[in-house]
């Protein structure tokens, strides 16, 4: 039996949305026992049209009969009566009975002001504001009348003694008098109190260069440590650069140890392992030269030379690496 077209497809499901219609499961059954006929919306007698609550309006197709029915309201069915395949397949569909919300529309003009309303009630009295800044001092007045002159007043008390005034002169000399008789010895006065120090007198003159001290005994001849050096032992990876440079070494003397040479390869990690009596007491950091620039090495007190920033320097210099061997 051949299907009906899709453009009579089409129609029916356009007819269906626009009067809200609905098939019952039973109307739809029975077109599948009769030969096809035009496509027919059949209207479920208790369903009304105009249902305020069906937004959303779900059916189901059966493309052999092209019978569309009503599914999921009231008392229908909760979804299609039929299989969903097979020559007699049921399809479920839906759609939406207000449609898609259309795009917001411009803007409207601004409209005209309203008249202007009453003046309200007079609100209450707000609080007293921060005083403000003080204002320029105005002119000086003119000097008022002098008042009348007051009673006087009680004597005060008597002021403190004033100093002696100074000596007057001296009067004129008296004639000399008749010379009398020696009188009796006076009996000796107190001794006087001890007068202030006297001022310290000035430098004298430096005094003449004393001779020579006898020489003492010559002492007995000093000591130096001997001076030890050996090739500096290099890690895997590491070498002599060559090329006429020294070679790496240490050199110890006393507890002096003092590294110079040139070593190829200069990227991070370990360069050299010093032997035990050429290792510092702690952790020492120094800055050398090297192929690109300043390179930082460290010396560990286990013996190990390493630099610690990752480079990709070609060469590096040990020259002027020195410190004091642990005991």
């Amino acid at each position: 039996m051949p299907r009906p077209s899709k453009t009579a497809t089409i129609a029916a499901i356009a007819a269906i949305a626009a009067l809200a219609g609905v098939l019952s499961p039973a109307a739809a059954k029975a077109q599948n026992s009769v030969t096809r006929q035009p496509i027919v919306a059949q209207v479920a007698p208790h369903v009304a049209l105009s249902d305020p609550q069906a937004t959303v309006i779900y059916a189901c197709y059966v493309p052999a009969t092209g019978t569309i029915y009503r599914i999921r309201h009231q008392a229908l069915s909760a979804g299609c009566s039929g299989p969903k395949n097979g020559p007699n397949q049921h399809v479920e569909f839906s759609w939406n009975m207000e449609g898609m919300r259309g795009a917001e529309g411009p803007q409207g003009p601004e409209g005209p002001q309203g008249p202007e309303g009453p003046q309200g009630p007079e609100g209450p009295q707000g609080e007293i504001g921060l005083a403000g800044p003080a204002g320029a001092q105005g002119e000086r007045g003119e000097a008022g009348a002098i008042g009348a002159q007051g009673e006087r007043g009680e004597v005060g008390p008597a002021g403190p003694q004033g100093e002696n005034g100074s000596q007057g002169e001296n009067g004129e000399k008296g004639e000399m008098g008749a010379k009398g008789d020696p009188g009796d010895a006076g009996v000796a006065g107190p001794a006087g109190s001890k007068g202030d120090k006297g001022d310290k007198g000035d430098k004298g003159d430096k005094g003449d260069k004393g001779d020579a001290g006898v020489a003492g005994p010559e002492g007995p001849a000093g000591t130096f440590p001997a001076l030890d050096v050996i090739s500096l032992p290099l890690s895997p990876g590491r070498s002599a650069y060559g090329g006429g440079l020294q070679v790496p070494q240490a050199a110890r003397q006393g507890r002096v140890v003092v590294l110079n040479g040139t070593v190829r390869g200069a990227g991070a990690g370990e360069v050299a392992r010093l032997p035990a009596g050429y290792r510092p007491v702690a952790r020492l950091i120094f800055t050398v030269s090297a192929h690109l620039g300043p390179v930082r090495v460290d010396i560990l007190p286990d013996g190990q030379v390493f630099i610690d920033a990752d480079n990709s320097h070609d060469w590096l210099s040990l020259d002027g690496i020195s410190f004091i061997a642990a005991p």
